[in-house]
């Protein structure tokens, strides 16, 4: 790990309340209401089938080509396929890193990465905030998962979430789904995440 978990996690969750928070999000708990599980298993096979469809669809080799023929709709499609490489975190969201430019020109295929990123990393961390680390375990590669103790030391506050954005950035999709699990208010997350 980055650093080790048990010193990162008592420096990140310094106040009994954010210690509850984390052992509540950590917790698988078996009362969860079958309302709730079903919700949470139709969610994540929604995002699933949706990635799925688009990259079956799209194709790797003919990315570019299908985003050109999308016309107008070309941003809007790059966008979000895009964001679902943050989300589906196994997913390798570089090629869309080097088809941006030829694509939408410097400026514009910077500004569209740009907004997948901060778009599936506000999804990444709304989706582990709202079903904790049942769903993160099955979003993220197993490696990801060993880094995520160690990244929790981080995104717990804004001034080290901004280090976190700028030294981890190889494991955004760790950071956004830890981010989620933390208490850092959603607000802070997303300004950092803005910016940085």
């Amino acid at each position: 790990g980055l650093i080790p978990s048990a010193g990162c996690l008592i420096t990140i969750l310094f106040s009994r309340r954010r210690l509850m928070r984390f052992r509540d999000l950590m917790k698988l708990d078996t009362h969860e209401s079958k309302k709730d599980f079903v919700k949470g298993v139709v969610g994540f096979a929604a995002i699933i089938a949706f990635v799925y469809l688009g990259f079956r669809y799209v194709g790797l080799e003919n990315l570019q080509g299908k985003i050109e023929s999308a016309g107008a709709f070309g941003p809007i499609v790059f966008i979000l396929l895009k964001a679902s490489t943050i989300v589906i975190a196994p997913l390798n969201g570089a090629v869309f890193y080097l088809v941006a430019a030829p694509l939408f020109g410097l400026g514009r295929g910077i500004v569209y990465s740009w907004a997948g990123d901060l778009l599936g990393a506000v999804i990444a961390f709304w989706i582990s905030r709202t079903f904790g680390i049942r769903i993160v375990k099955r979003l993220l590669s197993q490696k990801m998962l060993k880094s995520l103790d160690s990244v929790l030391w981080y995104v717990g506050i804004w001034k080290r979430l901004i280090f976190a954005r700028l030294a981890l950035s190889s494991i955004t999709e760790v950071v956004s789904y830890g981010a989620g699990l933390s208490a850092i208010p959603f607000t802070q997350y997303f300004w950092v995440t803005t910016v940085w």
